[in-house]
């Protein structure tokens, strides 16, 4: 109907230091790629099922602290 294509996904990042485990990514990812860990009193976003990805790029868009980087051919 929309006609909407998967981009190819070459790598999906998301950099522990910078997460601040607002979960805004997690619950933006339509597929459940990105998790949470939580440790040593913290948490932080998770790339789980990268095979999953899509490559649409909500995640990245969301996060508040640039934690995410993606990167689609």
């Amino acid at each position: 109907m929309f006609n909407r294509r998967s981009r190819e996904v070459i790598s999906l990042q998301i950099f522990e230091r910078k997460c601040t485990g607002c979960e805004n990514c997690v619950e933006k990812c339509r597929r459940k790629v990105i998790g949470m860990t939580y440790k040593d009193g913290r948490s932080y976003a998770t790339v789980e099922y990268p095979e999953r990805c899509a490559g649409c790029g909500k995640c990245e868009f969301v996060c508040p602290s640039d934690a995410i980087e993606l990167i689609t051919a």
